[in-house]
């Protein structure tokens, strides 16, 4: 596993709320954790969707509307999980040598009004409407674009390197 999610409860309260950090474009609100339940957030709607699964394990399916209809998020079962389950996706994700997230700058911000992507030299802004705007962010403004587009701040020496590695990885002309 490399995502996780919190399933809330709330004393006095038989309702059950599924609670996503928000890591890419995720709700950032709970959901009730009832099979059709939807919501909408700054004008980004998502639902929940419950299919039976194998060994009558149910798979619960996250969706979010985009431009062309809804889009499936990722899929999540109620099984408990533990550190254990997370931490070999985690390394493959976050420090293989080979992850696409180790070798090149990536970052998102998702804040209910916009879903802000920069991936390598290319940074995207999309609007809850599906509306796209895509620009190439200079290594030497990298530092600028993070602290005040993703409110990412890094000390010169990291923001350094990681405007090295976005000039030598990037296949725009500079």
């Amino acid at each position: 596993a490399t995502h996780a999610l919190l399933l809330a409860e709330v004393p006095g309260d038989d309702r059950r709320w599924l609670c996503d950090i928000g890591y890419g474009s995720g709700p950032l609100e709970p959901l009730e954790l009832v099979d059709g339940t939807r919501s909408e957030v700054g004008g980004w709607p998502f639902r929940l969707e419950r299919r039976p699964g194998e060994f009558g394990i149910d798979h619960w399916w996250l969706h979010h509307r985009g431009p062309d209809g809804w889009v499936d998020r990722h899929t999540f079962t109620l099984t408990p999980q533990y550190p254990v389950d997370y931490v070999g996706g985690s390394h493959y994700v976050g420090t293989h040598p080979r992850s696409p997230f180790t070798r090149r700058a990536y970052a998102q911000r998702f804040d209910g009004r916009r879903h802000q992507i920069l991936d390598g030299d290319e940074w995207t802004t999309v609007l809850p409407d599906g509306t796209r705007s895509s620009r190439t962010v200079h290594p030497r403004d990298l530092l600028r674009v993070l602290g005040e587009e993703f409110a990412i701040l890094l000390d010169e020496d990291t923001a350094a390197r990681l405007a090295d590695r976005t000039a030598a990885d990037s296949p725009s002309p500079r």
